[in-house]
């Protein structure tokens, strides 16, 4: 039988025990689980696995079936057809902190993609302190167009009040 490889996205409720729980139906069921990690976004949870399997779309559905049902999440599975991806460098690291407001973080992510970062990793996140809300960006991608113009976008960031690091090694923000 041919092995076949398939993404599988699993979306649901913010309870920490979804990626253990997906990954336990697939060993279980004797799917071969290539790569698996998880995210949280907003109030969910996203569930990405490439697996390898000679069983069908409709098999692993089937498998999943019961966790889905219980954790009340939302499934997708395609079948993977291009080869593993080729690992690319980032080469931009950048710390970013600010007020928190409304479209903020949409609004600093559109102006870094439009100098030309592709954004490998982003981590983010929001605090109070003294009665303000804050924020926090943790962000790794390649500059397409330079660290020049990344640098440049920082330095329109930083003039609106949004405090922007950019370094060429994660270790130069730490």
């Amino acid at each position: 039988m041919e092995i076949k490889r398939y993404r599988v996205v699993a979306i649901g409720a913010k309870t920490p025990d979804i990626l253990s729980k997906v990954s336990q139906s697939l060993s279980m069921n004797n799917y071969e689980i290539e790569t698996i990690s998880s995210l949280r976004l907003g109030h969910s949870i996203v569930v990405v696995c490439i697996i390898e399997a000679t069983q069908s779309k409709e098999s692993i559905l089937k498998c999943l079936e019961k966790t889905v049902k219980e954790y009340d999440m939302t499934l997708i599975i395609d079948l993977c057809t291009r080869d593993k991806f080729k690992f690319i460098k980032s080469d931009a690291f950048m710390r970013i902190r600010g007020n928190h407001e409304a479209g903020i973080k949409a609004y600093i992510i559109s102006e870094l993609i439009n100098s030309g970062l592709d954004i490998h990793g982003l981590e983010s996140d929001t605090y109070k302190t003294d009665d303000e809300n804050q924020f926090v960006m943790n962000i790794k991608g390649q500059a397409l167009n330079g660290i020049e113009s990344l640098s440049m976008s920082a330095d329109k960031l930083n003039q609106q009040g949004i405090n922007t690091t950019v370094a060429t090694e994660w270790r130069l923000l730490v």
